[in-house]
């Protein structure tokens, strides 16, 4: 999907049912959607703030939930020799 999905739109034009929709279609990590869709929401507040549009389209749009992944990290003891190296 092209980074310039929203590119050519007007704020106006942009109606609630197609952020899902464009949502789906991104085929990123959930918190990679989550952020993508933070800066659109984003520049959809600054719509609303100046009345360009009265509500913020991406508001309340439910996004992939995110996985809790496990991380191992290094102990001090494994950390000193490698630092030595």
């Amino acid at each position: 999907m092209s980074n310039l999905y929203w590119a050519e739109r007007k704020v106006g034009t942009i109606e609630r049912g197609e952020v899902p929709d464009w949502i789906g279609r991104l085929d990123r990590a959930p918190s990679t959607i989550a952020d993508t869709h933070g800066m659109l929401a984003g520049i959809l507040d600054v719509g609303v703030e100046d009345r360009r549009i009265l509500v913020n389209p991406a508001g309340g749009v439910q996004l992939p939930k995110r996985e809790h992944t496990e991380h191992n990290y290094l102990t001090h003891a494994q950390v000193v020799p490698l630092a030595d190296e």
